[in-house]
């Protein structure tokens, strides 16, 4: 059980702080892992709240060729259909940054 001392919680003025300090933290939590493992697995959501914080981890120092992304994607609509959420990282990931298209782990 957590208790609400092992808890830390932030507030941020406005979503642009926000995404600045998720992208940041993501991008230091994949390098120290690919120190560790050589390899860093991520699960990352869909919809849109996550849009801001990957437009700006495309900008941070992240070994992407040692990253594998997993889509999570709620609604498990086909391939193609623009509701998908993987459309997102397609749109802006790649293109941005090397990240190998195997890499990308799409659900069927």
């Amino acid at each position: 059980m957590i208790s609400s001392a092992d808890t830390e919680f932030r507030y941020f003025k406005n979503p642009v702080l926000l995404a600045e300090s998720l992208a940041k933290e993501i991008s230091n939590s994949i390098r120290k892992t690919v120190t560790r493992k050589g390899v860093c697995h991520m699960v990352f959501p869909g919809g849109k709240s996550p849009l801001l914080t990957l437009e700006m981890l495309r900008e941070m120092d992240v070994p992407w060729e040692l990253l594998h992304l997993y889509p999570s994607d709620e609604r498990c609509v086909a391939r193609g259909d623009p509701e998908r959420n993987d459309r997102l990282i397609d749109e802006l990931i790649f293109g941005h940054v090397p990240l190998p298209l195997e890499n990308l782990h799409r659900i069927s």
